[in-house]
């Protein structure tokens, strides 16, 4: 073997090492504080009217214990009390916001990774959620 080619394996494995690390770094980094979009996404919430205006759907975005940023959906009455809250938390970085069905009670989360899900109003209270198509 030519010390030519000995040279070129020898910057080849250096260029190998770096990018190894460096794919381990970003996944140790992603692992310990969540993705670049959940860092960039601020803690906040949206309030919402029903159609019919007795209920406000509340979307409240927080950092979960591993630092993802979710969306945590809660429904309250006129008077401000929470009357239901949704069992599931959608992560920030796929998700789409939370809606009302245009002339219903139901709850639409609009998510890219696990698609849409409706929380269904019936009998005074929201059902666990179905997937569903969202009709704007």
């Amino acid at each position: 073997m030519s010390k030519r080619t000995k040279i070129l394996l020898i910057v080849l494995g250096a260029v190998l090492a770096l990018a190894l690390l460096a794919v381990v770094g970003y996944s140790i980094m992603i692992w310990l504080i969540g993705s670049p979009g959940d860092q960039l996404a601020r803690e906040q919430t949206v309030r919402t009217a029903s159609f019919d205006g007795q209920y406000t759907l509340v979307e409240e975005w927080r950092r979960a214990e591993n630092h993802v940023m979710e969306a945590h959906i809660s429904v309250e009455n006129a008077a401000g009390e929470v009357i239901y809250t949704c069992p599931d938390a959608y992560r920030t970085w796929d998700y789409h916001g939370t809606r009302w069905g245009s002339e219903s009670l139901d709850i639409y989360a609009l998510s890219s990774d696990i698609g849409t899900c409706c929380y269904r109003y019936k009998d005074g209270t929201w059902l666990s959620r179905v997937s569903a198509v969202y009709e704007e």
